[in-house]
C-alpha cells in the first residue's frame, strides 16, 4: 500500500477545510459547555391540548445569572442556593402538613391525633423541635425565578417534604406551601 502525504502549505484548500473544521468543533465543545453549566428547563401545565408535551410543558432558560451569583446546578430541573430563604413556621404551613398527615392517618394515628387536637396549631407554632432544612429549589413557571424551595421539615420523629412556592396573583403575591411524604424516622440502635 502507498501512502499519499498531503503537504498543507502547499495546498490552501485543505488547510482551509482543516481550519473550519477545527472552529466548528470548538464552536460545538463550547456550546455543549455553557448548555450544560447553565441551561435549565422549566416545567409547566401546557393548556393547548394539540401540543405534544401535553399535559406539562418544558420550556429551557438561561440560569447564568443566577449560577455566576453562587447558585449550584443540581440537574436540568433543581438548583441549589446558598442563601436559602429559612421556611418559618406558620399557620399556613400548619394547614399544609396537617392537610398530609390526614392522608396518612392510617399509618401514622398518633401523629393525626396529635395534629387534630385542640389547640394543635399553638403547639405547633410554639415546638421548639420543628426543624427545616433546604434541599433544593425549582425554577418558577410564571417568573422563571428559582423562588420555589424545597425543605425536609422534622417534627417529632417524622420527616415532611414541603414545597414553598411563590405565586403572584392580580397584583399580590406571597407563599403556598405543599406538602407531601410523611416517613416515620427509625430509632437507631446504639
Amino acid at each position: 500500500m502507498v501512502y499519499k502525504v498531503i503537504d498543507l502549505k502547499s495546498n490552501k484548500k485543505h488547510w482551509w477545510i482543516t481550519v473550519v473544521v477545527f472552529l466548528s468543533l470548538l464552536g460545538g465543545l463550547y456550546y455543549w459547555n455553557y448548555k450544560m453549566n447553565y441551561e435549565m428547563i422549566v416545567t409547566f401545565t401546557q393548556t393547548d391540548v394539540n401540543a405534544y408535551d401535553f399535559p406539562v410543558g418544558e420550556r429551557k432558560i438561561d440560569a447564568s445569572p443566577w449560577i455566576k451569583q453562587g447558585y449550584r446546578k443540581l440537574t436540568s430541573y433543581q438548583i441549589y442556593n446558598p442563601n436559602a430563604k429559612p421556611l418559618v413556621a406558620d399557620s399556613y404551613l400548619f394547614d399544609s402538613i396537617k392537610y398530609q398527615i390526614k392522608n396518612y392517618k392510617d399509618i401514622y394515628p398518633k401523629l393525626y391525633r396529635k395534629f387534630n387536637q385542640e389547640g394543635a396549631l399553638e403547639i405547633f407554632l410554639n415546638n421548639k423541635e420543628l426543624k427545616s432544612q433546604y434541599l433544593y429549589s425549582y425554577f418558577n413557571n410564571d417568573t422563571n425565578q428559582p423562588t420555589d424551595d424545597y425543605f425536609l421539615v422534622t417534627l417529632d420523629g417524622y420527616q415532611i417534604e414541603v414545597q414553598r412556592e411563590f405565586y403572584i396573583y392580580e397584583g399580590h403575591h406571597g407563599y403556598l406551601f405543599w406538602s407531601s411524604e410523611v416517613k416515620k424516622i427509625p430509632k437507631s440502635n446504639k
